[in-house]
């Protein structure tokens, strides 16, 4: 069973760190910017997005350690904002991995339902734990990559957003960004706040079945 419960949870992260960067890449090629489709990040293979650190390492860590969770990163999709047009063109960029990982935690937590309700699925088995842990790695991430800190989504979109003063002085951020994540994440502060955000993407997602996750 615990090999099950892990090869769940390795698929889910693996499909929600693919799409999260394929759709930035997508997104980039509809507006302009070939940059990432050329070097081969338009795709849905994880193998092509792999970080060493967040997509080989921390999981593997955590799986190891009995952490409880799943979490991760992918190497982020190269972006040149100078064949983008406007700057909502790449705040739409940025945006987009977001979006893709809110749906999917949407459609996989809906069809996961049916698929429930229906008792088309083995419920002891991969395909209920690979749905219940792709809902909860989906918000996990989408939640996650809306922090306003360097170098996640939602510093790219506030460092866009911002008047051109202020998002100078915003990106000097950008070195100390990542220390400021493993703080506040190793704190645990970070994982309440986000918990907020998680719990009701959850609960709209799986409906009913919430109470295995939440307790309703």
């Amino acid at each position: 069973m615990q090999m099950l419960n892990a090869a769940a949870q390795v698929a889910a992260l693996a499909l929600a760190m693919a799409a999260h960067e394929a759709a930035h890449a997508g997104m980039a090629y509809s507006l302009g910017d070939p940059t990432a489709k050329l070097a081969g990040r338009l795709t849905l293979n994880p193998l092509k997005h792999i970080d060493l650190v967040g997509t080989v390492i921390l999981p593997a860590v955590l799986l190891i350690t009995n952490a409880g969770f799943l979490f991760g990163w992918a190497k982020p999709v190269p972006v040149d904002e100078r064949f983008l047009k406007t700057r909502q063109d790449a705040i739409l960029v940025s945006l987009a991995g977001v979006a893709v990982n809110l749906g999917l935690a949407m459609v996989l937590g809906f069809l996961f339902q049916i698929l429930w309700a229906n008792q088309w699925v083995d419920k002891a088995g991969f395909i209920p734990l690979f749905f219940l842990y792709s809902v909860i790695i989906n918000s996990v991430l989408a939640v996650f990559n809306m922090i306003p800190m360097p170098p996640l989504d939602g510093s790219h979109v506030l460092r866009l957003a911002l008047p051109r003063d202020l998002s100078l002085r915003y990106q000097q951020l950008q070195p100390y960004g990542i220390i400021i994540l493993f703080i506040l994440l190793a704190t645990g502060v970070l994982w309440k706040v986000m918990d907020f955000f998680i719990q009701p993407i959850c609960k709209i997602a799986l409906g009913d079945l919430a109470r295995i996750l939440y307790g309703g």
